[in-house]
């Protein structure tokens, strides 16, 4: 009876007791924290397998994952918290101020570790702060401190989080923190400092955690890192030395194979063996477990040539890695920019450079390590190679087009016989890559069967067959198509005859082939393919002179202010001079020849063009440019004066205001003399006059434009859309929102020169509500609105009642603390609708959005046919019920939270 008051006692968190204590402590730590504690490791363990590194950049200190990945871990991670939770609420005796049950600060960690590795930031902010101000001086509110700092990191927040670190390595040389609180301190500072690319600073941050850290996994993981850095840094003899501490560690074995791969990567002629290295890795490439990393490997190649100046070979090896890296992204944008950068800055071959950094493009996404660069830069060779290809294709054009009869027929013969020796080249591939397949499969059959027992591969080889060869008899001489040529001589007769076999009776080869060649113009094995588009008049070779030197002009452009290589830039403008000298832009072109000869010093040459701008055309801006050099700003101020002419008068029509955009455009006509600027304000002006029923007047406007412009001239099209409408009297409603969709453009030529491409994609209107069905502008993005996430199913493929079970049993699973519920209701007579409620905001509802479309989400056995997922806000749930219109909320829904345009 004594010892059953003492126990009861003893539970009591009332009192600060030492049975109290000890009991509570022990249960804690037992019962509680420590069944959490192993929840947190196994989520960790697990989220390590998921979250596999990217040696393409360089590591983090910790691999945390996508916030996808962390979901995958959220069951464990959501019963440490609940365990965390549990500890502090049944075992915490906190009294004036002081916690006496230890365990119970170990608890708080637990939770605020557990929403960390969960990606809920704002959850571990609270939780660390807490615990700073709950338990101020403790060893825990010191790696609360920590923690909340890597929170602050990982929220891209580095002055904070910088800020709290410095305050704590100051904390750490006065001896305030204990040795395990050393180690994270070091390690965070790092994770802090990698992503702002502080590399001096981390590599003295990583050498003080290699010097608290006993952990061997760290430690290899760390010497990597810092071979990374210094390799990043081209100092390759401290890389190499730092790679060979990794393989020293006895690491994984990815992170061994990345570390060997480092250091051919860091060969360099003073003190490399190339010859070595490469028989390293062609050995490494012959090893069958390393089959999937042969990207990286060709990758290392091209590292280790370029180190020894061998660009050549190295691009060799680039292409090949860009080629192996089809099921891995990253090496593959890794491997085609440093292929677009040799060929940019060894080779100067701009055109090919382009095409590898649009491979790069279409991989990367804008949180890739410098990205606006790569982007900008990508951007401009872009522009580039659109005007250097026009040019190449009229020059080639023009060429032919000069040709004699005979060397037209050898060129137009070789093309043919190009396409051809490609196609069969691919063909060669192909089978040989089948062949290798086969080879693969029969390796694969049970030892000691034969070939022909395993009908698998009998099928395949067949199939290889019947592809290579045909549906041929078995006989003698299987091999030929016409067994009349066969004589006594050879097994297939002789060579004359077997040749005949391919050749069309009578004549010779060649011409025989061109006889029955279609003249198709569409088809590369036609002579036509490659003459549709030579031109054969006169006019149709100027017109090409005229895309040619427009092309040289926009490219010298490009390569003097943009690239910076004058020699090419001189040799565009020195080409529009010589050889189109009646071309409207050769004012421009004198200019640019006098800026580049006066930025050199050649001071004759820049006089001598200096001339030709002033006394040939003494009235142009060029020659006022030459005369002032602050005239420039006159043009400025006249090009932007432009730009809000037009953005006053458009808003103007847009706001129904026809008689004020009317007047607006009459002034503009009347006061600039740029085209096509005055016909866009005259085309304007057409359509107030329309909207104010003045339709003789705008009828007129619409006929000067038609015969004062080319007709080529897309104002001319529109212009005659808008001369039907008069005449007919009928809505001109669909031409007046095809001028409206225009406005971007117009907005582009008013004077300006954009330094980006528009996206045509993107509406004219400033809220862009145009973009979407005329029903999907009845919602409205509330994101601090709360919201549910519903899933509308097809009721005759998918039970909802089971369906919400499992969505139920996921909750419980992967949310148990935080109350969602799921509940059906009929959607429409063929559909249900499940919604799960309540979410606090958007973001909270987009989390569990993706969650749900994962792979270990309740809908991963249906097919994604017979369901759609939405987040909505509560506003706009009752419209969508009401509605029941799923594609305009899907638009809206993919614009707002899933912003696609």
């Amino acid at each position: 009876m004594v010892f059953g008051v003492l126990a009861l006692s003893a539970c009591s968190t009332q009192k600060a007791q030492w049975t109290n204590i000890q009991y509570h402590n022990i249960s804690c730590h037992y019962n509680v924290w420590w069944n959490g504690n192993e929840s947190l490791k196994e989520g960790l363990e697990k989220l390590s397998k998921e979250a596999a590194d990217d040696y393409t950049q360089v590591l983090p200190v910790y691999q945390l994952g996508t916030q996808e990945q962390s979901m995958r871990v959220k069951p464990q991670m959501d019963k440490a918290i609940e365990k965390g939770l549990k500890g502090i609420k049944k075992h915490s005796i906190y009294q004036k101020g002081r916690e006496y049950v230890p365990y119970v600060k170990n608890c708080y960690m637990l939770t605020a570790y557990g929403s960390f590795y969960e990606q809920d930031y704002a959850a571990t902010d609270n939780t660390c702060r807490l615990i700073i101000s709950q338990y101020s001086g403790t060893p825990e509110a010191d790696e609360a401190k920590i923690l909340l700092a890597r929170s602050f990191t990982q929220q891209k927040q580095y002055f904070d989080a910088e800020v709290a670190l410095e305050e704590l390595v100051r904390a750490n040389e006065n001896g305030e923190l204990n040795k395990a609180n050393a180690e994270r301190l070091y390690l965070a500072m790092v994770e802090c400092l990698l992503p702002q690319e502080k590399y001096k600073k981390g590599v003295e941050f990583i050498r003080q955690a290699l010097e608290a850290t006993s952990d061997r996994t760290m430690r290899a993981r760390l010497y990597f890192i810092m071979a990374q850095i210094y390799h990043k840094l081209d100092k390759k003899a401290t890389a190499t030395k730092y790679y060979n501490k990794v393989l020293k560690s006895r690491p994984p074995y990815v992170m061994e194979f990345n570390a060997r791969i480092g250091l051919a990567s860091c060969s360099d002629m003073s003190y490399s063996d190339v010859e070595a290295l490469a028989k390293s890795l062609d050995r490494m490439l012959r090893d069958k477990k390393n089959e999937e990393f042969k990207d990286q490997i060709y990758y290392a190649k091209g590292d280790m040539y370029l180190g020894v100046k061998d660009a050549q070979k190295a691009c060799d090896n680039y292409k090949l890695s860009v080629a192996a890296a089809r099921n891995n992204p990253k090496q593959k944008a890794k491997s085609a920019l440093k292929m677009a950068e040799v060929l940019y800055d060894v080779y100067e071959n701009y055109d090919a450079a382009q095409s590898y950094y649009d491979t790069a493009m279409r991989v990367i996404k804008p949180d890739y390590p410098h990205y606006d660069e790569i982007r900008e830069r990508y951007n401009l060779l872009t522009s580039l190679v659109e005007y250097t290809r026009a040019v190449n294709r009229c020059d080639s054009l023009i060429a032919i087009s000069q040709m004699d009869s005979a060397s037209l027929q050898t060129f137009l013969e070789n093309k043919v016989a190009e396409v051809e020796q490609r196609e069969a080249e691919e063909r060669e591939r192909k089978l040989l890559e089948e062949l290798e397949q086969n080879k693969r499969a029969q390796t694969n059959t049970l030892q000691g069967d034969w070939y022909f027992y395993n009908s698998s591969t009998v099928e395949k080889g067949s199939e290889t067959f019947r592809k290579r060869w045909g549906m041929r008899l078995l006989e003698d001489y299987w091999a030929l198509s016409n067994h009349s040529s066969v004589g006594v001589g050879t097994p297939f007769g002789s060579d004359e005859e077997a040749a005949d076999t391919l050749q069309v009776a009578g004549g010779d080869s060649t011409q025989a082939k061109v006889a029955v060649r279609p003249d198709d113009p569409n088809d590369p094995h036609s002579f036509a393919y490659y003459l549709k588009d030579v031109p054969t008049t006169d006019s149709a070779k100027e017109a090409m002179q005229v895309v040619i030197a427009d092309g040289l002009l926009n490219a010298g452009y490009i390569y003097y202010d943009g690239i910076k290589n004058t020699t090419r830039a001189l040799g565009c403008y020195l080409r529009i001079t010589n050889d189109y000298p009646e071309n409207n832009n050769i004012a421009h072109a004198f200019f640019q020849l006098y800026r580049i000869y006066s930025a050199q010093g050649n001071t004759p040459s820049a006089n001598y063009y200096r001339d030709m701008v002033l006394m040939g055309f003494p009235d142009s801006d060029y020659a006022n440019l030459i005369r002032d050099d602050q005239y420039y700003l006159e043009i400025v101020k006249r090009e932007h004066q432009a730009q809000d002419d037009y953005a006053a008068m458009y808003s103007s029509y847009r706001r129904r205001r026809y008689g004020d955009a009317l007047q607006q455009a009459r002034r503009a006509i009347a006061t600039y003399s740029e085209e096509p600027l005055v016909g866009k304000f005259r085309y304007w002006a057409g359509l107030s006059q329309i909207r104010l029923s003045q339709l003789d007047s705008a009828e007129a406007t619409f006929q000067f434009i038609v015969a004062a412009y080319p007709d080529t001239s897309r104002l001319v099209a529109l212009a005659n859309e808008q001369l039907d409408y008069l005449r007919n009297r009928h809505s001109s409603e669909s031409t007046v929102d095809e001028a409206i969709s225009t406005e971007e453009e117009a907005l582009a030529q008013a004077g300006k020169r954009p330094t980006t491409r528009p996206n045509r994609r993107q509406t004219s209107t400033s809220t862009g509500e145009t973009e979407l069905p005329e029903e999907s502008n009845l919602f409205r993005y509330r994101e601090t609105m709360q919201h549910y996430v519903i899933v509308v199913v097809n009721d005759k493929k998918i039970v909802a009642t089971q369906l919400q079970y499992k969505i139920a049993d996921f909750n419980e699973l992967n949310y148990a603390n935080s109350g969602y519920r799921s509940s059906p209701i009929m959607f429409t007579d063929t559909s249900q609708m499940i919604t799960i409620h309540r979410f606090m905001n958007a973001e909270e509802a987009m989390r569990y959005y993706k969650h749900l479309l994962l792979d270990v989400g309740p809908l991963k056995q249906y097919d994604p046919r017979d369901y759609v997922v939405f987040a909505i806000s509560t506003q706009n749930y009752a419209t969508f019920y009401n509605r029941k219109n799923v594609e305009a909320y899907a638009a809206f829904f993919r614009k707002y939270y899933l912003n696609e345009q």
